[in-house]
């Protein structure tokens, strides 16, 4: 079985949302279904959002894969470890 870790394909970031929730889901600010999907480069960069404990220091990242609306911008941040766990599950062909 082959093992996704990355990078990540636009088409399988489509993959993922097609079978969970659907990729047509319509944009909460303007109700638009055009959705930007993110590629990857070769070194896997993505949104990373830090974690920080109670005094502020960052104690980690959570690596986020981020969408965005095609016609106002809005934001729709995924879990990469919930993407990727999801394609090793569920292989393509």
């Amino acid at each position: 079985m082959k093992t996704i870790r990355s990078p990540l394909t636009a088409e399988e970031i489509r993959r993922f949302l097609d079978a969970t929730i659907g990729s047509d889901q319509p944009c909460p600010r303007c109700d638009t279904r055009q959705w930007i999907y993110p590629q990857e480069d070769e070194n896997g960069q993505m949104l990373g959002l830090s974690i920080t404990d109670a005094s502020g220091n960052i104690s980690g990242v959570y690596t986020t894969i981020v969408l965005h609306c095609a016609n106002c911008g809005f934001v729709s941040p995924h879990a990469k470890s919930v993407v990727v766990n999801w394609l090793n599950e569920n292989p393509s062909g």
